[in-house]
């Protein structure tokens, strides 16, 4: 055990980080000490690893070193426990500054959060009756995994003997349980553990009855205090012990991270926070964290591009039908504070209510949860909380944003510096840690210029410029209505009564969704989604202009940075001066935001190319078209080639045995591939943009020769001779096209625009347009009839 005075001196070795802003000598006092006052020998440490200015939300975390730790009574301040508070205090340390694995300093938020993990790994130690990390054993760190994979967190600790060992303790804690209270503080400390694991545990809630039986028949308020904090779990039968309880949820690449830090530290010789073995020898960190997240969280369902659609669209039409119908009801609340006088406003503004709309009660809830209203009535809080939702979802899903980022935007956020490429400036959390600009399309200025609108008041009122602020009463701006949009956006889809997916019980809505979004709307463009709502509120979108951003701007901006980065990296390290070392700093976080946009592009393009190959190998499509044609006999080719080197075996085997290594196989002709839908038309084009054979077989660069060949004055864009001039793509023009693949939906859409447009020619005005008319429509068809014809090419 570490004496007082060398602990001292351990963390004396260490200069307080800028990263802990404010220190206090234990997590109960109220005064921070900043500045010259801090120390590391204080037990609860603000940490802030952001800046401030530009992050709204989990910029400030607390890491306490005084938790309670071990059974009965016994938490990281105590004497004999003083080796395992500097272990956690380094561990803080070094994932504030240079990184857990020494790569670099880790997120505030993510840094309390491993710190709590830490805290777990301690207390499974001690209640194994072990001193220090080298004593913990291979057969330890398995029945921790295996917990993890079965079980809920109170299962790394033997609960029911803490309980019965200590009845007496907790009959008096029980007893003495104030009126309107349940004790969860005191209970936390003697069993060594949190309050929120104890109060979010359903099987921990029956364990307690059943210990302590006589107090909870002489006080039976109590069971109902015991159950106000675990009304998630539902009504049910009790949960066995080491039985996955349906709620709970635990994050194991967190807790595999920490075992991960421990053997760091016994590579590195040392031998006060190190192991004595490789808890990953025998199997990897990411396939024990694959695992162990099967079990516990279920499949994810992944929403597809049509659903998508259908639910932002929804989103969409709450903004254009009702949104400053809702944002003239919170401005008159906010303006008028008389009764009468709102009364009066309110029936003002229910003579202008949009068809459908909900009838608006006025008043402000101050957070508090509203009364029940009548069919058809919502509160201005609560019409207001769905329309942050509508315009989070917007903001989230087409600017590719993460919760935290999202909430995070600021007045001014968008720019257009050149002309019908919009971008969205914000936060940026895992790369960049600072402002960054992505491609988003016009409907978000839409959503933004309403969230503007929106919080107004409040902004004027706190001096602050973030939009997502909305108070509850401007005059005094201390509430606000809620922007946890990992519930708000629940609840709106459910409010909307939107249909999930087919197959699926309920909506997905996880941040991970969201981030799929500009690479699912950049690949699939209105598909699906034609004249609804959605394409209300394009307004002058220019997907040609966003196309060109990932195929042209992106891949360059990301190489002359690589360039830059590599000359400035030949001078030596010690040569290098303050301001290059920060230089080459803040360019590989550059460069890691430019690669993330890029990753998260590429993988969505991907992913949408493969299901097309996967759905023409099990011949569910059959695309025409010369690219079409080509695109089935490759898939045919690498079928083929890869279901050689897979051997099925006999009847006894799965035949899907060959779909992951056919699909691996799709995925790297994807990367290296392009096939994307032509907005506007009902095709696909294959045609890379720096080919320059494109010069020669694409129709839309042909037609584009001709105009800029004209006697008359034509506009050229500073563009690759290359580039597919998707500004003249038609269904006439591609359908016989070299690079134009048209699949089942297109074929669909095209032979209904082909009846409409009969339909229309005999209600031409003169007989020559209709005679014109007719001459086009029958080039077409005759065209399109071939490519019918030519079906499948032979491979």
């Amino acid at each position: 055990m570490i004496s007082a005075k060398a602990y001292v001196r351990a963390l004396s070795e260490w200069p307080i980080p800028d990263e802990i802003l404010q220190t206090k000598p234990s997590t109960a006092d109220s005064e921070w000490s900043s500045g010259e006052k801090r120390s590391l020998v204080h037990q609860c440490w603000k940490v802030v690893t952001a800046d401030l200015s530009l992050k709204h939300t989990g910029g400030i975390n607390t890491v306490s070193f005084d938790t309670p730790i071990a059974f009965p009574n016994r938490n990281l301040v105590d004497p004999d426990l003083r080796d395992d508070n500097l272990s956690k205090k380094r561990f803080v340390l070094r994932a504030t500054t240079v990184g857990v694995f020494d790569t670099s300093g880790q997120d505030g938020q993510w840094v309390a959060q491993i710190a709590r993990n830490f805290d777990w790994v301690l207390r499974f130690r001690h209640s194994r009756g072990l001193s220090d990390n080298y004593s913990l054993s291979a057969d330890d760190f398995d029945d921790f995994r295996e917990i993890l994979r079965t079980g809920e967190i109170l299962d790394l600790l033997p609960i029911e003997e803490y309980l019965l060992t200590a009845a007496d303790e907790v009959a008096t804690i029980l007893k003495d349980a104030p009126e309107d209270g349940f004790n969860w503080d005191a209970l936390s400390r003697l069993l060594g553990v949190t309050s929120a694991s104890l109060s979010r545990s359903a099987w921990f809630a029956g364990a307690l009855i059943d210990s302590q039986p006589e107090v909870f028949i002489s006080r039976p308020e109590l069971i109902m205090k015991l159950r106000q904090g675990i009304r998630a779990e539902g009504e049910g039968p009790a949960r066995a012990r080491n039985q996955r309880s349906p709620s709970a949820r635990s994050n194991s690449r967190a807790y595999y991270d920490v075992w991960d830090y421990l053997n760091l530290r016994r590579r590195r010789g040392d031998a006060v926070d190190g192991l004595s073995f490789d808890p990953f020898k025998f199997t990897s960190k990411k396939a024990l964290t694959a695992d162990t997240d099967r079990e516990t969280k279920g499949r994810t369902p992944t929403v597809m591009p049509e659903d998508m659609f259908r639910l932002i669209s929804s989103a969409a039409d709450w903004i254009n039908r009702f949104g400053n119908y809702i944002v003239d009801a919170y401005l008159m609340v906010q303006a008028e504070r008389h009764p009468r006088q709102r009364r009066e406003l309110a029936r003002a503004l229910q003579a202008k209510m949009p068809k459908g709309a909900p009838v608006l009660v006025f008043g402000m809830t101050a957070g508090k949860t509203p009364k029940q209203q009548k069919a058809g009535e919502l509160s201005v809080t609560i019409a207001v909380g769905y329309l942050l939702s509508a315009v989070a979802m917007l903001i989230l899903f087409f600017g590719a944003r993460r919760l935290v980022e999202g909430s995070s935007l600021k007045f001014g956020c968008l720019y257009e510096e050149k002309a019908g490429l919009l971008e969205l400036e914000t936060y940026l959390a895992k790369t960049r840690q600072g402002l960054g600009r992505v491609p988003v399309p016009a409907i978000v200025r839409t959503a933004v210029e309403m969230l503007e609108r929106l919080s107004e008041p409040t902004r004027r009122a706190t001096g602050s410029d973030w939009l997502f602020d909305v108070a509850m009463d401007v005059e005094s701006p201390n509430r606000f209505i809620s922007k946890r949009f990992s519930i708000g956006v629940k609840k709106f889809v459910t409010f909307l009564r939107v249909p999930p997916p087919q197959g699926e019980e309920a909506w997905d809505l996880g941040s991970h969704v969201f981030r799929r979004g500009f690479g699912i709307w950049y690949i699939h463009g209105l598909e699906g989604a034609s004249s609804d709502p959605l394409s209300i509120l394009y307004d002058h979108w220019d997907p040609r202009m966003t196309r060109i951003y990932f195929t042209l701007v992106l891949p360059g901006k990301i190489n002359q940075l690589r360039e830059d980065i590599a000359r400035k990296q030949r001078s030596a390290r010690q040569n290098r001066s303050e301001e290059l070392q920060a230089w080459l700093k803040d360019a590989y976080k550059d460069l890691q935001y430019l690669k993330d946009i890029q990753v998260g592009h590429e993988d969505a393009r991907c992913r949408a190319f493969v299901q097309k190959m996967f759905a023409v190998w099990m011949r569910k499509e059959i695309p025409i078209g010369a690219a079409g044609r080509r695109l089935y006999n490759d898939v045919r080719e690498i079928a083929n080639r890869t279901s050689a080197r897979v051997r099925i075996g006999s009847r006894a085997n799965d035949p899907e045995a060959l779909h992951q290594p056919v699909i691996e196989a799709f995925g790297k002709f994807a990367r290296t591939h392009l096939l994307s839908p032509v907005i506007g038309t009902n095709i696909h084009c294959m045609a890379s943009p720096n080919d320059p054979e494109n010069e020669r077989l694409a129709n839309c660069l042909t037609l584009k020769t001709r105009v800029e060949s004209a006697p008359w004055p034509t506009p050229r864009e500073q563009l690759p001779e290359s580039m597919p001039a998707f500004d003249l793509a038609t269904d006439p023009l591609c359908v016989d096209c070299y690079f134009c693949a048209i699949f089942k939906d297109g074929r669909k859409r095209i032979n209904r625009a082909l009846r409409e447009e009969r339909s229309a020619i005999v209600m031409s005005a003169t007989s020559q347009i209709r005679e014109e008319s007719e001459r086009r429509m029958e080039a077409f068809r005759a065209k399109y009839a071939a490519q019918l014809a030519s079906g499948r090419a032979k491979p």
